[in-house]
């Protein structure tokens, strides 16, 4: 014990509260330390996935312009389609209403042959 500015003052008492502060302090800044990494790995995943998103919504963007491309380029053949299958419609009753003419003709002309040669007539 020691005299201090009119006090009577417990030196081990002091140094035991010394030791327990420099522990404390020592166990602060190892802390502050783990958390200023854990802080720098935060930012460093932060930044990566910053740098994907970014790449992503690119090419969602780019993703976005084919998939309008592709439905144009399906409109345009659809429409090709549709004409070409109109197309078809109207030769098909053509060549039927062609052939179905043919076809009588063939069959009444055999008939008139017939009759000719009956009658005499060639």
């Amino acid at each position: 014990m020691v005299m201090y500015h009119g006090a009577v003052v417990d030196i081990h008492s002091v140094m035991t509260q010394l030791e327990r502060s420099e522990k404390s302090r020592t166990a602060v800044e190892a802390k502050l330390k783990s958390i200023q990494q854990d802080m720098g790995d935060l930012r460093a995943n932060f930044d990566t996935t910053e740098t994907n998103s970014q790449k992503m919504a690119h090419e969602l963007t780019e993703l976005k312009r084919r998939l309008h491309e592709q439905q144009k380029s399906s409109e345009a053949l659809q429409a090709n389609s549709k004409c070409y299958y109109d197309l078809l419609s109207k030769s098909k009753v053509s060549l039927s209403s062609l052939v179905s003419d043919m076809t009588t003709a063939l069959e009444e002309k055999p008939v008139k042959i017939v009759k000719q040669e009956l009658n005499g007539e060639k």
